[in-house]
């Protein structure tokens, strides 16, 4: 197995840092991701978090810059996913594992531990981010970044359940997106560079697709399900970028009706291309009620 950080003391870590008066705390975790040796150290030593399993994982060949590592263009995805494919998706799941992953590439240089904190804006780098909260900031603008560093290592299921290690933690969604997209390449021949660009359309239609295919019981967990759902979507995205089923809202609705409709329909017994028409026609159904 892949070595992780200790899943139960990990855990424990990320709820004491999110609990109410718990500020000293939070001061002391920013002040530690200023720098990489520090931060390495607060997370392994001060407060012995520990690692499970025996494998190491491949280290990465490349230091990223901070945009980069942040949001990682398409071609800094496949080659993020080509050492790690033989991950298994039960364990590419866990935000343990991948916290454990930008640990290491901080502790070698690749990354820096300032990159975990930073905002939303290119304008704002992780490490003004860290001195500004450390020195100015209010209670608020602490828990704020702190919870951006547990969202970007591994993700923070506390906050936004399990679909935010796949959204938020940048090694995670690189590689699932990549996973995904080499699915249905294998599965429909469709180009994977032009899945990832549906992928990377925008950050809420991603995390929309991906809270139907992992939430419980989703009939997107079937992969052929899924891959013809995505390879339609691809082709639409190729033909006319301004579609309505491009919108995070109506993708919204189309898992629902899919769903709705796997209550009398097996759906995962059909072949690839019957599903891609059931979607096509589920697609067509909607729009025209919506626009009528």
């Amino acid at each position: 197995m892949y070595k992780q950080l200790d899943d139960a003391a990990y855990t424990d870590f990320r709820k004491a840092l999110l609990a109410k008066g718990h500020t000293e705390l939070r001061r002391e975790f920013l002040q530690a991701a200023q720098s990489n040796e520090q931060f390495s150290a607060y997370v392994r030593t001060e407060h012995k978090i520990g690692t499970e399993g025996e494998d190491d994982l491949p280290m990465l060949d490349e230091r990223f810059s901070e945009e980069e590592y942040k949001q990682p263009p398409i071609d800094t995805e496949e080659r993020i996913f080509k050492p790690w494919a033989s991950i298994p998706p039960k364990v590419a799941c866990r935000p343990a594992f991948w916290a454990e992953a930008p640990l290491q590439h901080i502790e070698n240089g690749n990354i820096q531990a300032t990159f975990l904190a930073a905002g939303a804006s290119t304008a704002i780098d992780g490490s003004d981010r860290l001195s500004s909260a450390i020195s100015e900031g209010n209670e608020k603008e602490i828990e704020e970044c702190v919870r951006s560093i547990l969202r970007r290592m591994g993700g923070l299921p506390e906050a936004r359940g399990n679909i935010s290690t796949y959204v938020n933690c940048p090694f995670a969604c690189a590689w699932w997106r990549m996973r995904w997209a080499t699915e249905v390449h294998e599965n429909t021949s469709v180009p994977v560079v032009n899945i990832l660009k549906l992928f990377s359309l925008k950050q809420e239609y991603w995390e929309n697709l991906v809270r139907f295919v992992v939430s419980r019981n989703s009939v997107l967990g079937d992969q052929n399900v899924r891959d013809a759902l995505i390879w339609f979507l691809t082709e639409k995205l190729q033909t006319d970028t301004t579609q309505a089923i491009l919108r995070a809202n109506n993708l919204r609705a189309l898992c629902r009706i899919l769903g709705i409709r796997c209550a009398w329909q097996e759906l995962g017994a059909l072949e690839i291309l019957e599903l891609k028409n059931i979607v096509d026609e589920e697609v067509r159904q909607m729009i025209s009620v919506s626009s009528g």
